[in-house]
């Protein structure tokens, strides 16, 4: 699988969500003159306005032009936003080498956690010529200590899976864990799964499982929330509770087309009073409320497209 352009896709997406930009036509031309007095940040954010296409026609060719011009002068979001530009050829052919280029030029400047884990992502594209395991591996290795959650997320699988290395649940939990510090409803979910299924090396606790599912189930994490459902309903490592499953489950029917969500609500409605689903429904319309933001892409645009993607990945095994 070709891990690599969706994230950097996702990435331009992110970026832009986090870079302030011009709001008007006088800021543009303000950033304009900064820019051309040789202000970095200007040059950076004057890249955005075009590569947004606000307030300017889109246009890739002059957002290179001003991201360039930032990246010589040692602004490292200019210098994503080259490489990135140079990797999907949004400007002309597309030119891996030189993307890399300047991805190493933007980890040598700041020792940025995200440039490091752009290098993986370009060393594990088994479509690159320049594809390597060993690079790739040490580069989401160095991301991860760096501290970049996503490289954590990724080491947890590589571990996981044995992929490039022998598997070891001991360290994938390792980097799960830290990866779950930080946030991680993917994470979460897969430590609420290592601890419910168990391993040789790895003991089963159901109680641990349902904490690390309840903290992904907040961050609107749909896998766990159907899981916090499934373990009410079978009453593992929770007191069993009809209610609490059919609320699980029904916020889980709102937010997303989970799988088999509506048998799932079937099975347990039959085992349920009409007083018993007046509260059930009362409940998940709570839960509506309190983790709601977080399915809501407006209020949280990072760790909706990360959760959607993630419940993507999940759903192609169900």
């Amino acid at each position: 699988m070709n891990h690599a352009l969706p994230k950097i896709v996702f990435l331009i997406l992110t970026f832009f969500v986090s870079v302030a930009f011009a709001a008007s036509s006088k800021d543009v031309n303000f950033l304009h003159d900064a820019a051309l007095r040789g202000d970095p940040e200007a040059q950076a954010a004057l890249g955005d306005v075009y590569a947004r296409g606000e307030l300017r026609t889109l246009d890739w060719a002059m957002a290179k032009r001003w991201y360039e011009a930032g990246a010589n002068n040692n602004n490292t979001y200019s210098q994503y936003m080259l490489g990135l530009i140079y990797q999907l050829g949004l400007t002309g052919p597309s030119d891996a080498a030189l993307a890399n280029t300047w991805y190493l030029r933007a980890d040598s400047h700041k020792n940025s956690p995200r440039a490091k884990r752009l290098v993986a992502q370009f060393f594990a594209d088994y479509d690159n010529p320049h594809y390597n395991p060993e690079q790739a591996f040490r580069w989401y290795e160095a991301a991860a200590n760096a501290g970049d959650v996503e490289a954590q997320d990724y080491m947890g699988d590589i571990y996981l899976e044995g992929k490039w290395v022998m598997p070891d649940v001991l360290s994938a939990v390792k980097w799960y864990g830290k990866a779950a510090a930080q946030r991680s409803a993917y994470a979460q979910y897969s430590l609420g799964q290592l601890f419910f299924n168990g391993d040789p090396t790895f003991p089963q606790d159901y109680e641990q499982a349902v904490g690390w599912f309840y903290q992904a189930a907040m961050q609107c994490f749909v896998a766990a929330q159907y899981m916090m459902g499934d373990l009410y309903y079978t009453g593992l490592g929770v007191k069993q509770s009809n209610i609490q499953a059919y609320a699980w489950w029904a916020l889980v029917k709102q937010v997303s087309a989970y799988p088999s969500i509506q048998t799932s609500l079937d099975k347990v409605t039959k085992k349920m009073s009409a007083e018993e689903l007046q509260l059930a429904n009362r409940l998940a319309n709570e839960y509506k409320r309190d983790y709601g933001s977080y399915c809501n892409a407006k209020e949280n645009p990072y760790l909706a497209e990360y959760v959607s993607r993630k419940n993507a990945e999940l759903y192609k095994d169900k």
